[in-house]
């Protein structure tokens, strides 16, 4: 037994109910046998906004104008973050490397005339706290 449909609001569900009602009972196309489904169309009359209507912007999308202030923008963010990143590779050398650097090459010094000690950091670190 086939249920009652609701009665259609709009001129696009009824034209949508003919098409529905036209198939069989199995939902198939009885002369070609293969699933048919209606062709729903916008209503009438059809408007199509595909840009941006209004005062400030009425020839085309708003994003198509401001792509190329977005990228510039984005460019010379981009560019700032790596001079950031390499100045702050620079202090961390210059703070960090220089001295650490410094260390090695006294406490490498120690191997060469006239003292010649061929002795392991804690032996030296020892020596020079009690100095």
């Amino acid at each position: 037994r086939a249920r009652p449909r609701a009665r259609p609001r709009g001129p696009m569900e009824k034209v949508a109910a003919e098409e529905i009602t036209k198939l069989g009972a199995d939902g198939e196309d009885e002369e070609q046998g293969r699933p048919r489904w209606p062709a729903v169309q916008p209503e009438i009359p059809r408007q199509a906004r595909y840009f941006c209507f209004g005062p400030w912007c009425g020839c085309c999308p708003a994003y198509v104008l401001l792509a190329p202030f977005v990228g510039a923008f984005l460019y010379v963010l981009g560019f700032a973050a790596l001079l950031v990143v390499v100045g702050l590779a620079l202090l961390a050398v210059c703070l960090l490397g220089c001295p650490l650097c410094s260390v090695y090459v006294y406490q490498r010094f120690w191997e060469c005339w006239p003292w010649g000690w061929q002795v392991d950091l804690y032996v030296k670190a020892t020596y020079l706290a009690y100095q």
